[in-house]
C-alpha cells in the first residue's frame, strides 16, 4: 500500500503550514486508508490514561491500547479537516499520492516557516 495512516494524520499537524504557504490542494495519499475504517482516541482520554499509568505501580512495564471507539473514514473527513486548515481538498484519484511526493519541493518553504516560528533543529 502506498502511503499510510501516518501520511493522512500528518495533515492535522505542521504539514498544513506548508500546504497553506504553497496554496496546494491536499491529495489523499493512500486508497487503503481512504476507504478503511480508522479509529481515533480523544486526547483528553489519552492524557488521563497516561497519568494513570505513571501513577499506578501495577501498570509498570505493561502495554495498553487506549481508544474510545470512535471510527471514521478519511473519505468522510478529508474535506472537513482540509477546510479547517483553509486548504482545498481533492478526492482520491488512482492509488493516491504520498505526502512526501506532494511536498517534495517544499524545503525552502519549510525552512521559512521554521524561521518564522523560531523552531530549532533537533539532531
Amino acid at each position: 500500500m502506498r502511503g499510510g495512516g501516518s501520511d493522512h494524520s500528518r495533515l492535522a499537524n505542521v504539514d498544513a503550514n506548508l500546504l497553506q504557504a504553497e496554496r496546494l490542494v491536499i491529495r489523499p495519499s493512500s486508497a487503503g486508508q481512504w476507504n478503511s475504517l480508522t479509529d481515533m482516541t480523544d486526547a483528553r482520554l489519552l492524557a488521563k490514561h497516561l497519568l494513570w499509568t505513571v501513577r499506578t505501580p501495577a501498570a509498570a512495564n505493561q502495554g495498553f491500547n487506549v481508544v474510545n471507539g470512535d471510527v471514521f473514514r478519511w473519505k468522510w473527513m478529508w474535506k472537513r479537516i482540509a477546510g479547517w486548515f483553509g486548504l482545498d481538498a481533492a478526492e482520491l484519484d488512482r492509488e493516491g499520492v504520498p505526502l512526501q511526493e506532494q511536498l517534495a519541493d517544499a524545503a525552502p518553504v519549510w525552512k521559512q516557516i521554521a524561521e518564522n516560528y523560531r523552531w530549532q533543529r533537533v539532531t
